[in-house]
């Protein structure tokens, strides 16, 4: 291979449709790098003299992967996928993105488990399946859920709950604080 990253742009993209489409022809690379048709069989040429037996000519003028197909490159779907969405492809499998999950956070429940840790005073909350004793020490941001971790003095164990699940916070002063230091896999409580 001759070295420059404008070429090694197109192997990765030729190995990537290959892999994630089972498809390509030398248009989609010419329209996709604005490079000639005569660029593209020269970079599709490139591509099977470093992986000869990765692709293979189709009878509609296109590449598709051979049995024995081996990618040259890492794999990483959403990277492709945004890639192929940001050049206006019309590509038809679509991303979509979960909200943010700080955004619809109930601002009070998060004021008082902020308040709660500050002053290291455990927060007794409701939630769907009764009530909590919760010290919090720990926000998780997952995958699009808000979670809150900490140590369920009623439970006498580290709990993992939604933000969202608790209401009818209150401090609980004058109840021991126990802290991250206890901490052990989580119980996932809903």
């Amino acid at each position: 291979m001759r070295g420059s990253a404008a070429i090694l742009a197109r192997l990765r993209w030729i190995d990537d449709r290959i892999f994630w489409t089972g498809r390509l022809s030398r248009s989609e690379i010419s329209k996709a790098f604005s490079i000639s048709i005569t660029q593209a069989s020269i970079d599709i040429s490139e591509y099977n003299r470093i992986a000869p037996d990765n692709i293979v000519p189709q009878a509609d003028r296109s590449y598709g992967p051979s049995s024995t197909f081996v990618p040259l490159f890492p794999k990483e779907p959403r990277s492709f996928l945004e890639a192929a969405q940001a050049a206006a492809e019309g590509f038809p499998l679509r991303i979509e993105r979960a909200d943010d999950p700080w955004r619809n956070a109930p601002m009070d429940v998060l004021a008082a488990l902020i308040a709660a840790a500050v002053a290291k005073v455990p927060v007794a909350a409701s939630k769907p399946d009764g009530r909590i004793l919760l010290c919090p020490y720990r926000l998780v941001d997952d995958a699009g859920i808000l979670l809150v971790r900490g140590w369920d003095l009623h439970a006498a164990a580290v709990v993992v709950v939604p933000v969202a699940a608790l209401s009818d916070l209150r401090r609980s002063a004058g109840v021991p604080w126990i802290d991250a230091a206890a901490d052990q896999p989580p119980e996932q409580v809903g």
